[in-house]
Parts: C-alpha cells; structure tokens; sequence
C-alpha cells in the first residue's frame, strides 16, 4: 500500500512530511504505548496531540495553562539562582558545569518545543507503517516498559535529591552561608533563610532539569525501538519474498520509514548531541567529586553514585538505541538492493524501482549534523572516561600526597 504523502517541504533545514488523509486508520495500541512519555512531555509544556494517548479534559487543559506560565518562571528562577551560587560560591568548578547543563538543556528544551508538531507527525508515520505491514507486538508490555523506565530515571533524580539533604556536601554549604557576605550582610537575610533558598534552588534544578532531559530521552530512545523494530519485521519479510509476489508494497513501506528516520534525526539530532554532552559533564563531575572531595564526608560517594547511574542511563539509551535502529536499516537497505541478483526475471524492474526511490541514500541518525551515531562512539566515550579517570586518579593522588 502506498503511503498519500506530498512532496518534503523544506523549511529552516527541516524536512516536514504532511499526511493528506487524515482518516487514515492508526494504530492505536502503538500511540497509546507513548502514552507515559507523552505525560511527561506536557508536564514540561510540550503538548503531544496524538489520538488515544491522553484525555483533553477539562482538568488537563487548566493544567496546560499552569505549565504554560510556570515553566518559564522556574527556568528563570534556576537560571538566577545558579548565577547567585556561581558568583558566590569559591568552588567554581562545581557550580560552572551545573550552569553549563542548565544552558544546554534549555537550548535543547526549546528545539524540542518548536519542532512538537513534528513528533506527532513522526508518531502518526510509525503508526500508520506499522499498520500497513500489519506489524504485530505486545504494546500493553512495551507501554509498561515505558512507564518503568521513565520511572527508573526520574527515581534516580528523587532519591540524589533526598540523599542530597543528608550528604556532607549540604553541611558545608550551610556553613559557608552563615557567614556569606551576599545573604547576611547584604541582604540581611538569616541563614535559616538563605539555606531554605539554597534546598528550593537545588530542587527546582534537580527536578525540571531531568524531567526535560528523561522526556527526550525517553522519547527518542522509544522512537529508535519501534522503528528498529519495523525494519527488523521488514527485513523479515523481504526474506520471505517469492518470484510472483508484488515488491511495491516494501519498498513504499521502506521509503517511508527512511522519510521517518530522517525527520527524526531532523528534530533530535542536537537534542541527542546535548543530552550526549550533558551526560559527559554530569558523569565528569561526578569523577572530579569523589576524587577530589573525599574530604568532606564518606556521605558523599553515596551521594553522587545516583547522579553517575543516571547519565549513564541517559548516555547508553542514546547511543545504544540509534545505533541499533540504522544498523537496521542498513540491512534492510542491503536486502532490497541485492533483491536484483535474486530475482534475475524481475532484474530491470527492480533496478529501476531501486533507482526510482532512492533506496540506496544513506540512513543515519546524528549528533547535530555533525557526528553519525554508530557503536563506536560508545567506545570511544568508554576510553574518553578511562583517559580522564586516570588523569583524575593521578591529579588525586598528587593532591593528597601535597596535603600529607
């Protein structure tokens, strides 16, 4: 069946696919496997319109209106109150990397906000290939994996931030403000009260910051799984071809979620470069903490060990999921052009099918247009940690032996 699409608009770089008929049956059961992330995507203001996924009542649409006005005010209040700790704090080097995460995600926030019409039409695409290749899987499972997931990562977050009150890091902090100039002196404030701002500061970071960056991630990597999964069905039944039967069908299919995976990239190829950047930093900092602060309390490589686990969920689920996804789509490509060499009665035919639909243009999935994703950029991230774990361990060392 092939798929009423106009031309691919081009409009600041992104290639836009329009659906001309509308009524066009979707698979439910796919959309409604989203459904968790789409949840958290309009708790951030990000508002999915994917049929069956979520209730337009009246209750979330006065919600959607609170989200509006108070996600701009929290950005702002986090953005002072990291530029307030950088300039007064003397520990530069933990507060710079806290405002540079802040900084990128925003940024990456703002793409995602733009292009959220894009990942309906994305969502809408997937679920109408997956109809028409009558792709068959237990979505009430994958939904369930979804939510557990989102769970997993978000719960890092909750329990860093209840660790957060009891580490020593926080005494110190406290400490530091009861004779801090900016609180105290200038603005008179007690020290109950600066370190109350300072606990609300924290908070609102620790929980809007990784409610954006588990939304994306989450919807990228579920995004990669289901396409990766359809070229794997694909792969399957081209296999399965006989020498009478009608190629068309597959290779509309294939076009289509070659179209898919391009607009994905489109939309979340500087998402995924920030949340590969962030990652980096975060699991950085947590190298430089329990190295270079071993001093303040043993609390403290508790304290980190959840920051670590989740950006390192956060990095695997990107790399590991898009590199996966364009290895199989690769295959796919390669099944359908040696399609040719396997049916010689049906040679020209199919030569110029191939030629016709472009079958042999690259699928990728990258890091802002610069940076193809593939299994060897986890290696090289492990040997990137490995390097400047060393170089760490050594600057460590260094340190306590000046100290001794």
């Amino acid at each position: 069946m092939k798929f009423p699409v106009v031309p691919l608009n081009k409009k600041k770089g992104i290639r836009v696919i329009f659906i001309q008929n509308e009524k066009e049956k979707l698979d439910v059961q796919f959309l409604k496997s989203f459904s968790p992330i789409i949840s958290l995507y309009f708790a951030i203001g990000i508002v999915i319109n994917v049929p069956e996924s979520y209730h337009s009542s009246r209750v979330y649409h006065h919600f959607g209106k609170f989200i509006k006005y108070a996600c701009p005010l929290l950005s702002v209040f986090t953005l002072f109150s990291q530029l307030l700790w950088l300039f007064e704090f003397p520990e530069k080097k933990i507060e710079v990397p806290f405002l540079f995460v802040f900084i990128l995600q925003n940024s990456a926030y703002f793409t995602v906000y733009r292009s959220q019409h894009l990942i309906e039409m994305i969502l809408k695409r997937l679920s109408q290939i997956s109809k028409s290749l009558k792709y068959g899987t237990d979505y009430k499972k994958r939904k369930l994996i979804a939510r557990f997931y989102c769970m997993l990562l978000y719960g890092l977050i909750v329990v860093y931030v209840i660790s957060y009150f009891y580490s020593g890091q926080r005494r110190v902090v406290k400490e530091y403000l009861k004779n801090s100039f900016f609180f105290k002196k200038f603005l008179q404030i007690p020290e109950n009260y600066a370190m109350l701002y300072r606990d609300a500061s924290v908070c609102c970071y620790s929980f809007g910051n990784s409610l954006a960056i588990t939304s994306t991630t989450a919807c990228y990597t579920f995004l990669c799984v289901q396409t990766q999964a359809l070229f794997t069905h694909m792969a399957k039944k081209i296999r399965d071809l006989r020498e009478g039967d009608n190629f068309y069908p597959l290779f509309d299919a294939y076009n289509e979620l070659a179209n898919v995976v391009s607009l994905m990239d489109d939309v979340f190829s500087f998402s995924a470069l920030v949340l590969m950047l962030n990652s980096m930093i975060g699991l950085f900092r947590v190298m430089y903490s329990l190295v270079f602060m071993q001093n303040i309390c043993i609390e403290n490589d508790f304290y980190f060990c959840f920051v670590g686990l989740y950006y390192s969920s956060v990095l695997l689920s990107i790399i590991l999921s898009a590199s996966e996804t364009v290895q199989a789509g690769k295959k796919v490509k390669e099944l359908i052009v040696s399609l040719p060499g396997i049916f010689p009665s049906r040679y020209q035919e199919l030569k110029m099918l191939i030629a016709k639909q472009n079958i042999k243009r690259e699928i990728a999935l990258t890091l802002w247009k610069t940076y193809a994703i593939d299994r060897s950029l986890l290696v090289s991230a492990l040997g990137t940690f490995v390097t400047y774990g060393l170089l760490f361990a050594t600057l460590g060392n260094v340190q306590n032996q000046e100290k001794n």
